[in-house]
């Protein structure tokens, strides 16, 4: 008989074990399951940031390519005005002041063709950053993409 009361306590004692850590697994799992849900919310705040932010970039993009343009335009153009005004094939006669006007205007002209060049660089250079950037978001958003499925 007491044997049976001593194995009886120590059942109950190991009921009460079980129950004790089958609780703390219990509240482990919601503490898990929490934060879970937390950074799923944090994912989706971020994958929606980076949404718009490769939007952002993707005007951002047009609106330089499309300013650069304008301004290389403008200067080609400028350059094929001069070239209108100086006829090609013919000498002209030079007035005594014209000489220095003449070396003015070229060395304007040298100074836009300086600049339209300076302004090509600068325009490829934020062109492949733009681009560099824009991969890189495009990476990252399809990777959180792939990482929530």
């Amino acid at each position: 008989m007491v044997n049976k009361e001593v194995a009886l306590n120590g059942l109950r004692e190991r009921e009460s074990e079980l129950k004790k850590t089958f609780e703390l697994v219990t509240q482990e799992n919601e503490d898990l399951g929490g934060r879970l849900k937390s950074v799923q919310e944090e994912l989706q705040v971020a994958s929606s940031a980076s949404v718009d932010e490769v939007e952002r970039l993707r005007k951002q993009l047009k609106q330089e390519q499309l300013l650069k343009m304008q301004a290389v335009n403008k200067l080609a153009e400028i350059m094929n005005r001069r070239d209108m005004n100086a006829p090609a094939g013919r000498k002209t006669k030079i007035a005594p002041g014209g000489s220095a006007d003449l070396r003015r205007k070229e060395k304007e002209c040298r100074k836009l063709q300086q600049e339209l060049t300076q302004e090509r660089e600068k325009y490829n250079q934020v062109v492949a950053k733009s681009q560099k950037d824009f991969q890189v978001n495009d990476f990252e958003f399809n990777f959180e993409i792939i990482w929530q499925e």
